[in-house]
């Protein structure tokens, strides 16, 4: 038998002149959160006790789901299905396809939830949006899921002040969704887990998505950090991305264009900071740090780029490094690209004076991935820019290791990893600092520079 306590408490909903009077639930523990559900009035205000039966249901009602105490109330998994829903100070779990899912929608909010997902066997998404338009998520752990969330044909959407860190990949935006914000997200460690030879991002766009804006985000430690296909409109202002294994940035498929760039820094990519096949980009004041010999950007062959006010670093290790590529050649000078290209007229080549940060980064052999050990990998490139001695990460994983000898273009390394990989990871050299906590704020003798959002990862809740 289940129970639930009724207040006469005035909601006041102003449309025009007139106020709506909404009934407020609370909902006691070992209730039955789904047939409360089912007999509260549209509008009702249900606020809900832990421990309340975790189950799945189904919203077909305007109503708004609150949990009510300083910790997030755990209620299963949902479907919404109605406009005007509103959840709060929730936690979604199960093993479903999807333990959030909103469909047909319109004026949704999740505000301050966690949402995981068990269901590790196939692509197990924490949420799963579809047809829906102004959705606002805010504050939440999207977390621990094989997929964070995709959305199909969203509308006007919102991703604010959450965390996103999964098994493979983070925020997918597909099918005509358009007019997307993502702001002050940290979004990171999305490495394939447990799906060998899969590739991951942490924000991913394909078929016909337009207008989506990425800004004050935090990226780091993903395979790669944004894919974009078929998408137009791209703008990224403020974001800091650090440690990727591949292309941080990849504008594919020569269908990905009109993408503006500001104010962000770009740092340590295990290949290329970007990959750019259509047209239409815009750099400006931007710190792009290649994290080894390689170019921080390349301008050949891309239509329509303009690219300027930004600075060019590749690591204080590497000895004569490509800084950038125009149509005519790979540089190792400079002043040489900014001539050949007519481009960057404003801007150096330096370092940006970061407050903490790695000397260099190295993707790891995925050709020779089956020979590694939990004490060796092979690496890609780079090793070059490694020394005996040095203070190594893998994969942004909090761990210092020491690098014991540098042997068959690899690394030898203990203490040993505790588990290996799925896929290709990538290594960071920190020389002799032992202090491994990425800063990529600006010293104050270099805040003349581009000011972009500091990452830090001691900010992530994930244990």
């Amino acid at each position: 038998m289940f129970r639930w306590g009724v207040s006469c408490v005035v909601v006041c909903l102003l449309a025009g002149s007139s106020s709506v009077f909404a009934e407020e639930i609370r909902v006691k523990a070992d209730d039955s959160l789904a047939k409360v559900v089912a007999t509260a009035s549209s509008g009702a205000v249900l606020r809900i006790a832990p421990g309340v039966k975790v189950e799945d249901f189904v919203i077909r009602k305007p109503i708004h789901l609150i949990g009510d105490g300083s910790e997030r109330v755990s209620i299963g998994s949902v479907l919404v299905s109605a406009d005007d829903v509103t959840l709060e100070n929730l936690e979604f779990g199960g093993h479903a396809e999807a333990v959030l899912r909103i469909r047909n929608t319109q004026r949704v909010k999740v505000d301050n939830c966690r949402i995981s997902n068990t269901n590790q066997e196939h692509l197990g998404y924490g949420m799963q949006v579809r047809n829906v338009s102004t959705l606002d998520v805010s504050d939440c752990d999207i977390i621990g899921n094989s997929v964070g969330m995709v959305a199909l044909s969203l509308t006007d959407g919102t991703f604010r002040g959450c965390e996103v860190t999964n098994r493979l990949d983070g925020l997918i935006f597909s099918d005509s969704s358009s007019n997307v914000l993502v702001e002050d997200c940290f979004i990171h460690h999305h490495l394939g887990e447990g799906r060998p030879g899969h590739h991951a991002d942490g924000i991913q766009c394909f078929r016909g998505v337009k207008n989506l804006t990425v800004r004050g985000c935090r990226l780091m430690a993903n395979m790669q950090h944004m894919m974009f296909e078929s998408t137009d409109g791209i703008t990224i202002d403020k974001t800091t991305s650090c440690g990727s294994t591949g292309t941080t940035i990849t504008f594919g498929w020569e269908n990905a264009k009109n993408a503006t760039l500001t104010g962000n820094t770009f740092a340590f990519a295990g290949l290329s900071l970007f990959n750019m096949t259509a047209s239409g980009y815009k750099l400006d004041h931007n710190i792009l740090v290649s994290g080894h010999s390689k170019p921080a950007l390349s301008v050949k062959g891309v239509e329509g780029i303009q690219s300027n006010h930004n600075i060019f670093w590749n690591s204080p290790r590497a000895e004569k490094p490509q800084i950038a590529v125009s149509e005519i050649a790979f540089h190792r000078n400079f002043k040489e690209y900014q001539q050949a290209s007519g481009m960057d007229a404003d801007s150096e080549n330096r370092d940006p004076g970061f407050v903490n940060a790695p000397l260099a980064i190295a993707p790891i052999d995925p050709r020779r991935y089956t020979s590694a050990r939990s004490n060796w990998l092979p690496l890609w490139a780079h090793d070059e820019l490694f020394r005996v001695g040095d203070v190594i990460e893998v994969n942004f994983d909090g761990v210092a290791r020491e690098c014991l000898a540098i042997e068959d273009k690899g690394l030898r390394f203990k203490p040993a990893l505790a588990k290996m990989p799925s896929n290709a990871p990538f290594v960071v050299t920190w020389g002799d600092n032992e202090d491994i906590q990425p800063d990529l704020s600006l010293r104050a003798d270099r805040e003349d520079a581009v000011l972009t959002t500091p990452l830090n990862n001691s900010e992530s809740s994930l244990e």
